[in-house]
């Protein structure tokens, strides 16, 4: 026994000194080789979006990461974790970060959050794996790529106009790529919650260097006749803020905000991802809630989850005011599920809606919507995981619904700005629904988004971000404080396999592993129904640990002999399966390479029902064999006909036929072996019979012949120009008759000839797919050989009210329910009136032409019908109200608008008001003032829309006022002559300067350009205190009345008035009193008087630079400005010179002559 023994030994250290080189160098070609050998445990993950998709790289990979054996981690810096990256050829290394461990001991963990990024160099094949180790091992010492600190700026070049922040910075390098603001102070609001996206290479935050701003505060608004439009919001109210992770890939923080009174609340979790790339990416979680209740209602009320803030400012006088833009598109994933486009205005005036909520532009199933400059070049935008935003509220509507408008907010010269807002509001709004827009006392909003910029990729790489971030964000951890896993915990169980008489080459699988023609045995074992293995093995008595260091060779024999896994050692050939999930198995024994033959053997199976660890005993047998063959009706084989072997649910083997109509199927046979035949062809069942597989058939198989009818069927298609399509068409076939039903798929193609070869006779259903189309038809085979579909094309011609084509971005669909699913397509515009619809599917469909509100619809048949007229009833109304050059209203002026040979006329009422109703589009309008032509200009009208435009038209009380003084001073000048009363003339003249200052300009700027020949005058007026700016040229001629706002603006209105009342109503009191010979009271009325103008001389020249250096710069000077033109969309450079206007002058004179008239009375009555 000694003897046997030590032969044992012998024999085990030869096999093992040939064997191990060859199996550490060269794996299995079904296995990788190993990374590193330094770590003893690996793992495959698997990335849940295609790689090989140019959008996924350096997508973020965020996962929760369980260990299934030991790994050392001390914490998020000092740990075994190691993602690697195989190529096919090579490992490498990939950076990652760990965060929220959760440990087993004090060094060790269970589980973790993983971050990596998806390499530049993935093609899609890719894997990758997680090395972990349970001994210490040396930190990864990655480099830092982002971080995340507070900062905080002030800025404030224009008095009143404060630009302040305390804000989170992200900063990858020396560079600031985001700045996420806590609290602050914008154009007089509290702000908090704003992710400001900046330009590259931003070291220091200001205003001019933002380049997108994204606000995720919860908004309310009421509205009530009385009091208008109210808000309340979480920007209000700073409450807390939180780093939680600043890693070396990933940082993480938190704010918390509320609105004023704190009713309403946001918490939003903000996630920045390091990209080397020019796109980027922040990863947010935000929550809504209603914390105190009721909340004001209104007779309206409107609610948002989010919104975007752009714009532009330009500033001829200050460099750092001259950043922003409004972008040209909005695009979003409608719930048409299609991307719709919208124009966004550059140049609006007033405040004007693109979008407005009653147009029901709700988001779809992958939500997202940005702001760009079309399918290349810059785009920003909002993706969401989901619109089923609300978790808590009484039967409220899911849903998110869109609204843009803008506002020209600042008008001046050398200084303008234009503002747009894009909300996404709760989905409030219904067509034909009543309004769902009250928030319940437990109303609760929480949603995943991610805001995503690009340079350079448009919205097209937008809508590819969706597809990443949509499927990547199902995978991320919770922003819960405890990580949960939503995968229900499957029981898994051992399977030991016994086999038995089963002989084969002793040491076979050793020897085979050496590249020796030798016999072993293997096992596959399949789940139930399937006929693909889920896991395999080799039989034997003996084998290896699992880990065998590359040093094996260089140990000496007693050490070589611990790598063997004596402990697992079996007089009995076994295999062991570890962790199966719950259910029925079949396992397969086969004898490999066996003697003199060249294909395996299947030798011996068994069906276990796995529902504890077990173990089970396999008897094997010979192999024994069917011989098929399957012929149509011309006696030729038939190809792809499958046969099964089955026993209860499980399918014991398989074999399909081949181009002669052959095939063999093979399977354990014996005295009592019986099997279930199942032949099935293209799905459906030709035979079922139950057969006996005698010890025989080892040497002769059982021979069976099956005949059956096929026959060929093909479809021709030509698209709508009688041409092969050049877009993918997909036919398939399946038939209610199948047992086993499968889609069939075309066999050639040519010619746009698509043919289906040996088909079974049946009905079928044929299924036709292209573009966004997806057509059912029946069919029976052999009634019908060959089908021909033809495609149409259908115009529209569209003309609106004026019988004009119309101008605005119409939305012209077709729709269809009659197919598989609901089709909606597009149409391609070819001109302004003329829409085209290609490659139609013959059908009934609904033509839907729709711009905002306005909607029409009209049935279509195809092909019957081939085009359509159809006259779109928009209108909208244009207010125009109309001022003189003093920005008085204009009354009876005459409005004429026109558009090609139409035209519409108009008459302002008092308050200088004319409402026209006319078609969307472009127009130019012309006013007319006792036939006198006093202002032109072109006019956007897509929307109700007011205009407000300043004319050349001189006030009648100014010529009055002029008149009436020159009168005055001619009548006074003689009387004061005659009487030699130069006193009371010069208190006159005093008065008659007070009353033309009071008309006259006070400040005035005046300018030219050279090539376009344009001019602009600029006049501030002060009772009341109005700027009007008009600009001209041959084609025209408007003005607008700037909004004026700051604290020289306020100083005038409230005390210009009182001051020149009291100073008038005091001269004209010296002037009474001298007359009742109360001289000494007249002196002290016309000093007091003289008192005032002197003091609001010197406020006024004082508080004009709070204006004049906002615009400007200064109160005189000259200089290039650049300034809007009325209605031309454009900016123009224009030469300007400015200062004091004749109103100042005119009350100065007027001062000295008071200050003479004062010194001539002081003589004359001997008082100096």
């Amino acid at each position: 026994m000694n003897k046997r023994l030590v032969g044992i030994i012998i024999l085990t250290n030869i096999l093992i000194s040939l064997l191990v080189p060859t199996l550490v160098s060269e794996p299995l070609p079904d296995e990788l080789p190993w990374w590193d050998d330094e770590y003893e445990s690996r793992k495959e993950l698997i990335i849940p979006i295609d790689t090989s998709n140019k959008q996924a790289k350096f997508q973020p990979i965020d996962i929760i990461l369980e260990f299934d054996d030991s790994c050392w981690a001390k914490n998020e810096n000092q740990h075994s974790v190691r993602i690697c990256f195989w190529n096919g050829l090579i490992w490498r290394e990939l950076e990652s970060q760990i965060y929220d461990l959760t440990h087993s001991d004090n060094e060790h963990i269970i589980s973790c959050s993983l971050i990596f990024l998806i390499p530049e160099e993935a093609k899609g094949k890719e894997k990758y794996y997680v090395y972990y180790d349970g001994d210490v091992k040396s930190g990864p010492n990655y480099p830092n790529r982002v971080d995340v600190g507070e900062d905080y700026y002030r800025y404030e070049q224009i008095p009143g106009l404060i630009f302040e922040s305390n804000y989170f910075k992200i900063l990858e390098g020396d560079y600031i790529v985001y700045a996420v603001n806590k609290d602050g102070e914008a154009l007089g609001s509290t702000i908090s919650q704003q992710v400001a996206k900046l330009k590259k290479e931003t070291e220091l935050v200001k205003p001019n260097r933002g380049v997108m701003g994204v606000s995720l505060n919860f908004r309310y608004w009421w509205f009530t006749k009385k009091d208008d439009w109210k808000q309340r919001s979480t920007h209000e109210k700073f409450l807390e803020k939180q780093i939680f992770i600043d890693g070396n890939l990933m940082v993480k923080f938190g704010i918390k905000s509320q609105s004023e009174d704190g009713s309403l609340q946001s918490t939003v979790i903000y996630k920045y991802y390091y990209c080397p790339t020019e796109e980027k990416r922040m990863y947010l979680h935000v929550k809504h809630e209603v914390k105190n209740y009721p909340l004001p209602v209104g007779e309206e009320v409107d609610s948002a989850y989010a919104n975007f803030d752009f714009g532009n400012i330009k500033s001829s006088n200050i460099e750092e005011l001259n950043f922003g833009r409004i972008y040209p598109y909005m695009h979003f994933y409608s719930k048409e599920e299609r991307i719709i486009e919208q124009k966004i205005p550059q140049y609006p005036e007033g405040t004007i809606r693109v979008i407005a909520k009653e147009e029901d532009n709700d988001l779809g199933s992958s939500p997202w919507v940005s702001v760009d400059d079309g399918e290349k070049g810059e785009a920003h935008a909002l993706i969401l995981e989901t619109t089923d935003v609300i978790k808590s509220g009484e039967v409220e509507r899911e849903g998110i619904t869109l609204e843009l408008f803008e506002t020209d907010h600042y008008q001046l010269p050398g200084l303008n700005s234009r503002l747009a807002t894009l909300l996404l509001l709760k989905n409030s709004y219904e067509k034909g629904e009543k309004p769902d827009d009250k928030l319940p006392d437990d109303f609760v909003v929480e949603y995943n988004a991610e805001f995503f910029s690009t340079d350079k990729g448009g919205y097209p790489a937008v809508a590819e971000e969706a597809k990443m971030y949509q499927s990547l964000i199902k995978f991320q951890p919770t922003q819960d404080d405890n990580i949960t896993d939503d995968e229900e915990e499957t029981d898994k169980f051992n399977l030991t396999a016994y086999v038995h008489i089963a002989p084969s080459f002793p040491f076979g699988s050793f020897l085979s592993a050496l590249g020796k023609n030798v016999s072993y045995l293997s096992a596959e074992v399949y789940k139930e129904n399937s006929t693909i293995s889920s896991r395999g093995g080799i039989i034997s008595r003996l084998s290896l640990v699992k880990d065998i260091p590359s040093s094996l060779n260089d140990l000496s024999l007693l050490e070589k002999l611990k790598f063997i896994d004596w402990k697992n050692f079996s007089l009995f050939k076994k295999i062991y399966f570890p962790s199966l999930e719950k259910g029925s198995y079949l396992i397969k024994i086969f004898r490999e390479d066996p003697f003199l033959k060249k294909e395996r053997q299947f030798i011996g199976f068994t069906i276990v029902n796995l529902d504890k660890d077990k173990e089970t005993r396999i008897f094997c047998k010979n192999e024994g064999k069917i011989n098929l063959k399957f012929l149509n009706q011309n006696q030729d084989g038939i190809k792809n006909v499958q046969s099964y072997l089955k026993i209860d649910n499980f399918i014991i083997a398989y074999s399909e036929s081949d181009s002669n109509g052959k095939s063999t199927i093979k399977a354990p046979c014996g005295i009592f072996e019986k099997y279930m035949l199942k032949i099935i062809y293209k799905g459906f069942l030709l035979k079922e019979e139950q057969i006996r597989l005698g010890r025989i058939r080892k040497i002769i198989p059982l021979k069976k012949t099956y005949n059956f009818d096929v026959h060929d069927f093909e479809i021709s298609i030509l698209d709508s120009e009688g041409k092969v399509p050049s877009f993918n068409v997909d036919f398939s076939l399946t038939s209610k008759e199948m047992h086993y039903p499968v889609n069939i798929k075309v066999d050639n193609v040519t010619n746009g000839i698509y043919k289906f070869n040996d088909l079974y006779p049946a009905s079928y259903i044929l299924s036709i797919k292209y573009n966004t189309f997806e057509i059912k038809k029946d069919i029976k085979i052999p009634d019908i050989d060959r089908l021909e579909i033809k495609l149409y094309n259908f115009s529209v011609y569209i003309m609106d009210l004026w019988n004009l084509s119309p101008e605005p971005q119409l939305d012209v669909i077709l729709k269809s329910n009659d197919f598989e699913k609901p089709v909606v397509l597009s149409a391609e515009k070819q001109s302004l009136e003329k829409y085209k619809f290609n490659n139609l599917y013959p059908g009934r469909y609904i033509l839907k032409v729709s711009y905002k509100t306005f909607t029409v619809e009209e049935s279509i048949n195809i092909p019957e019908m081939k085009d359509l007229n159809i006259v779109f009833p928009a209108l909208y109304n244009l207010t125009a109200i109309i001022f003189d050059s003093h920005g008085n209203f204009l009354n009876d002026a005459e409005i004429l608008i026109s558009r090609g040979d139409y035209k519409l006329k108009g008459i302002t009422n008092e308050s200088g008001m004319a409402v026209l109703s006319v078609p969307p589009g472009y127009y130019f309008i012309k006013v007319y003032y006792n036939d006198d032509l006093i202002a032109e200009r072109k006019v956007e009208i897509f929307s109700n829309i007011v205009y407000r435009i300043v004319t050349t038209s001189e006030p009648l009380i100014s010529t009055v006022a002029i008149i009436f003084s020159i009168i005055v001073f001619i009548g006074f000048a003689i009387f004061c002559y005659r009487k030699k009363d130069m006193i009371f003339f010069l208190k006159i003249l005093a008065v008659l300067l007070i009353v033309l200052a009071i008309i006259s300009p006070w400040w005035e700027l005046n300018g030219s350009t050279s090539e376009s020949k344009f001019e602009t005058s600029t006049k501030l007026y002060i009772s009341p205190i109005k700027m009007v700016t008009i600009i001209s040229n041959s084609n025209v001629t408007a003005g607008e009345i700037a909004n004026l706002e700051n604290d020289f603006v306020d100083l005038v209105d409230s005390y210009l008035p009182i001051a020149i009342a009291l100073g008038f109503i005091l001269i004209i009191s010296s002037i009474i009193l001298n007359r009742f010979s109360l001289r000494k009271f007249s002196l002290i009325a016309l000093f007091l008087g003289l008192i005032f103008y002197i003091c609001f001389i010197s406020l006024y020249i004082y508080q004009l630079p709070n204006l004049t250096d906002t615009i400007v710069g200064s109160i005189f000077g000259n200089g290039n400005l650049e300034i809007s033109i009325p209605g031309e969309n454009i900016y123009e450079i224009f030469s300007c010179s400015w200062g004091l206007g004749i109103g100042f002058y005119l009350l100065l004179f007027s001062a000295i002559v008071q200050i003479i008239a004062l010194y001539l009375n002081l003589k004359k009555n001997n008082l100096k």
